[in-house]
């Protein structure tokens, strides 16, 4: 992986000596998000979390969501340099973590906007204490508000 992160910096430090000061701006989206979407077990609806709090882990320094309230969705910022993202997640005052295993390569947008970091889920797991099953519906993480995972709780 530490080839492809020197391949894509050198790549990013050509791209902005080669545009310089251009007087063209980027307006794309440039975070891959990965969504999340609660459904009730059993029956396979929608189902917002009273309240959901979403942490980084292993430190925790990284607070994705905080005591919001109704949250029927979640989008999450996976680690492009390693091939597992791990968060606490707290679903109506019960705490979980999910895991999730990628790859992660770089994809240009434009000249304009550079390079941005696409993921490929490869496996979700967590420890089932409010969250009973987790499916992958898009594997592909990119700029475009798609649903990846269907929490079911």
């Amino acid at each position: 992986m530490t080839g492809l992160y020197r391949l894509f910096l050198i790549s990013s430090i050509i791209l902005l000596i080669s545009t310089g000061c251009s007087p063209e701006s980027c307006y794309e989206d440039r975070d891959a998000l990965m969504k999340g979407v609660f459904y009730e077990t059993g029956t396979g609806l929608s189902l917002p979390a009273d309240s959901l709090t979403i942490v980084s882990l292993p430190s925790g320094n990284l607070i994705f969501y905080s005591k919001t309230l109704k949250a029927a969705s979640f989008d999450l910022l996976l680690d492009p340099a390693s091939d597992e993202s791990t968060f606490l997640i707290t679903v109506n005052g019960i705490k979980d973590t999910i895991t999730i295993n990628s790859s992660s390569f770089p994809w240009l947008i434009s000249k304009e906007c550079g390079f941005a970091w696409n993921h490929k889920i490869n496996s979700a797991k967590t420890t089932r204490n409010i969250i009973d099953t987790i499916i992958i519906r898009q594997s592909n993480v990119t700029t475009t508000d798609e649903e990846n995972l269907r929490i079911f709780y």
